[in-house]
């Protein structure tokens, strides 16, 4: 089950935004698929003040999250590494929060403007 809590508050949202944060929240949902096999997946989707925020979170089995995500790279796990490339490009803040049983978290705020 995917719930999604969307709350704009009327924002708008530049392309930039917009693709950045849907191909995050998808790479958080595949990832949750594929690799956690998760039964629950909240998006949430929130503007506060001048930031956009973009939480995935799931029930899954979790992972032990390296130091720094290129380390997944020698593992041929991209899409969290593209995630935080893209985040960054834009000015904004990435974490992964997960921890094996315990199922992930993967937070973004982007700047509104």
């Amino acid at each position: 089950m995917i719930r999604l809590n969307l709350d704009r508050r009327g924002a708008f949202l530049s392309d930039a935004l917009s693709i950045c944060l849907f191909r995050a929240a998808q790479e958080g949902i595949r990832n949750a698929l594929e690799h956690a096999h998760a039964s629950q997946i909240d998006v949430d989707l929130r503007v506060v003040d001048d930031r956009v925020l973009l939480t995935v979170r799931d029930d899954g089995c979790g992972f032990t999250v390296p130091e720094r995500l290129s380390e997944l790279a020698q593992m041929n796990h991209f899409g969290l590494i593209a995630v935080a490339e893209r985040v960054a490009w834009i000015g904004g803040q990435f974490s992964v929060q997960s921890q094996a049983a315990q199922g992930a978290t993967m937070r973004i705020s982007l700047p509104l403007r």
